[in-house]
């Protein structure tokens, strides 16, 4: 289970988004402005759900020249990473965080 996603880069409207300190829990709601990034977020659970990157892919940010990349930590499990890299999706174990769950 993801307890919380980290980084966002490139992907809609998120252009390099550092989040901090908000956990998921057993339930969550995510509500916002129209045009605050709730479907983006969608597409990255989605996507991350089913491993297909054109969920990721379709929302590049326009303008961005840099990869896209979504940072997750996840309960009881080592933190990694997932970037659409050359239209790849890849796995990146995060070594440098400790996860405080």
């Amino acid at each position: 289970m993801i307890s919380r996603i980290t980084n966002i880069k490139n992907v809609g409207r998120f252009h390099c988004c550092i989040i901090g300190g908000k956990q998921f829990g057993k339930n969550t709601i995510i509500f916002g402005q129209n045009t605050g990034g709730k479907s983006t977020l969608t597409d990255i659970l989605w996507s991350f759900k089913t491993g297909d990157e054109a969920f990721i892919k379709g929302r590049k940010t326009f303008g961005s020249k840099g990869e896209q990349q979504v940072e997750f930590l996840m309960k009881k499990i080592t933190p990694f990473a997932f970037q659409v890299k050359n239209g790849i999706m890849a796995l990146r174990i995060l070594r440098f965080l400790i996860p405080s769950l």
